[in-house]
């Protein structure tokens, strides 16, 4: 489409587009800039945000586990706890009926630190179950045998740990829907052995306002206990991962040896940014997770402000540049006006005049001048190529590698060696012809018949070097005993055959040339009982032979190319050459066994019906 155009178009969308381009590349690298800035920006903010967050939770177990403390060490408390154990077991609580000994412990937590700053429920309970608590909430008291089977409640003695975090659950003592996470720490006694336990709650209705967040952007807040397991998560607009992801997280930033690290990662196609802070006393993990294009919307917004003033400015540009590119292609319209008048016969143009400080005279006497120099040297041109064709024709011709005259002397030494009788003066009577034949260079051609006579001379004399082992039959037309071939065409084929088809082929061999005339065309066979072609082969023939004609087509052939002396792609550049491309040549496969090669080329004149052809 945009060949079809007139110059002033080519000259208006190329400007066009170059403006584009700029504009486009000048947006996109502003984007990118302030992109990078706001996103550093946004991951200091993040980083900032977590850890506030991990003080603030830091802060509150930090409470928790000083009450815990101050109240497992009272020794009063580990007395009464010591001697519960003593007791006779009973299935009422013993707090209940020693009132006394719940009151000290009462006491105790009312006084604790940790009571006054939390200021939620907090219970001491036995190795047998019985427990005391001080709350600002009603209580069910439960069976003995039901806090016995609290999970939370026989993992508290199953570890090392003395003391541990429970993530949010429902309040075991109270049958109202109350979720709290609690702060369990074991009691020992003087001894080193545990005697009960004390529970700390916080409340999730505490914990979200503690950790509410002022801010525009959603920000997800997921805290992993020292396991991996989501001890608390605060999800917004389902922005959240799998455990699987959370785990990746922590274990990166324990290898790490780091107590804080961000990365991104992907939900979907949206990318994600995640902020990781350790809290190492406590094994808490607190994450912080945020949507990239969450806190970049304002950076869309910017983008599209500077494509709508991008479109604006590029319509004025677009006005400008139509109405330059017209003015200056005005002289070029004049100009192909008059070179449509062109006269192909007689190769001038009627050119018009014009101002010589004008640069179209300049282009007017250039082509004036280059219509002359064509009409004097187009001549010369046709000579040229036709110099060059014969010249191609005749290098390739001249690029004889008769190989074939070293088996031969080998043969002939061979016999003269072994018989001395006067089978070798037949056999040096055949290779002399061959010799005057193949070296003879006066002219690039012979008939069908000097080579089919040079053929049987070759044949001969390979039958005497395979004796029995080899026979041939030569059985062609008459009619083309006078047909003209490129010399030395089908010695080339047959020799193919003992140098590849007999090379892995055990004897005897049988070689078969046949020549006959089809309609306008002649066409002669070499088959051989040898090998055959491998696929591989006949592909690679093809392949070659593909190059040859594409190359010889578009006169951009070189003779100098190595052809492999009088080998295939020889013979078939020459049949190219020879007739302009209406050759036959063909490699295939014989269903017996053996392969085939086909020549052929149009007739120029028909001889006598007849056949003439001799067998061995």
């Amino acid at each position: 489409m945009f060949k079809k155009l007139r110059y002033q178009g080519k000259i208006f969308i190329s400007y066009s587009i170059v403006v584009m381009i700029i504009m486009t590349i000048s947006t996109y690298f502003v984007q990118i800039y302030i992109t990078e800035i706001i996103t550093a920006t946004e991951k200091g903010h993040i980083s900032e945000l977590t850890r506030k967050t991990a003080e603030q939770v830091d802060a509150v177990v930090t409470r928790m586990d000083q009450a815990s403390s101050k109240i497992a060490t009272t020794s009063q408390v580990v007395k009464i706890l010591s001697n519960i154990q003593k007791q006779e077991n009973t299935d009422n609580n013993y707090f209940t009926t020693h009132i006394s000994d719940a009151g000290d412990i009462r006491n105790i937590i009312l006084d604790s630190d940790g009571y006054q700053s939390i200021q939620d429920r907090i219970s001491v309970i036995s190795l047998s179950g019985d427990f005391v608590s001080v709350n600002l909430f009603d209580t069910v008291a439960p069976q003995r045998v039901d806090i016995l089977n609290l999970e939370w409640f026989n993992n508290a003695f199953l570890t090392d740990q003395d003391k541990y975090l429970i993530k949010m659950h429902q309040d075991d003592w109270t049958d109202k829907d109350r979720s709290c996470f609690s702060y369990v720490r074991v009691i020992k006694s003087i001894i080193d052995v545990p005697v009960g336990l004390v529970e700390i709650q916080y409340p999730e209705k505490k914990f979200i306002e503690l950790l509410m967040m002022d801010d525009t952007t959603p920000v997800s807040i997921v805290i992993l206990d020292t396991k991996g397991d989501v001890f608390y998560e605060q999800i917004r607009e389902e922005l959240g991962l799998s455990a699987d992801s959370y785990e990746k997280y922590q274990k990166a930033v324990e290898s790490m040896n780091q107590t804080s690290m961000l990365f991104k990662d992907k939900i979907g196609d949206e990318n994600i940014i995640y902020s990781v802070r350790k809290l190492p006393q406590y094994g808490i993990n607190i994450i912080l997770i945020e949507r990239e294009k969450d806190f970049l919307t304002p950076v869309r917004r910017m983008t599209e402000g500077i494509f709508l003033a991008e479109g604006i400015v590029l319509l004025v540009t677009f006005v400008m540049i139509y109405g330059i590119s017209k003015r200056l292609t005005k002289p070029i319209v004049d100009l192909r006006k008059s070179i449509e008048g062109f006269d192909v016969d007689t190769l001038s143009l009627d050119l018009p005049k014009v101002n010589k400080d004008n640069e179209m005279a300049l282009l007017t006497s250039a082509f004036d001048l280059m219509l002359t120099k064509i009409r004097s040297t187009s001549s010369e041109l046709v000579q040229s190529r036709t110099r060059e064709l014969k010249a191609n024709y005749l290098a390739l011709q001249s690029q004889v590698d008769p190989h074939f005259l070293y088996n031969i002397l080998t043969v002939i030494g061979t016999m003269g060696q072994q018989y001395g009788d006067h089978e070798i003066l037949h056999m040096c009577s055949s290779l002399t012809q061959m010799l005057s034949y193949s070296t003879s260079m006066k002219t690039g051609h012979a008939t069908i018949g000097m080579e089919i006579k040079h053929l049987a001379n070759y044949l001969t004399l390979m039958k005497y070097r395979y004796m029995d082992f080899l026979t041939y039959e030569l059985n062609v037309d008459e009619r083309l005993v006078s047909v003209a071939i490129p010399k030395l065409s089908l010695l080339p084929i047959v020799e193919n055959c003992f140098q590849h088809a007999f090379s892995n082929k055990k004897p005897p061999y049988a070689i078969s040339i046949k020549g006959e005339i089809l309609e306008d065309r002649w066409v002669i066979e070499v088959t051989d009982n040898g090998s055959g072609f491998s696929q591989e082969a006949l592909a690679n023939i093809q392949l070659k032979t593909d190059n040859i004609k594409k190359e010889i087509d578009t006169n951009s052939y070189s003779p100098d190319l190595e052809m492999g002396g009088l080998g295939l792609l020889n013979t078939f550049a020459r049949f190219r050459l020879y007739y302009s491309g209406q050759e036959t040549f063909a490699c295939s496969n014989v269903p017996e066994g053996g392969g085939r090669i086909t020549i052929g080329g149009l007739l120029e004149e028909h001889a006598e019906t007849g056949k003439a052809g001799s067998k061995e």
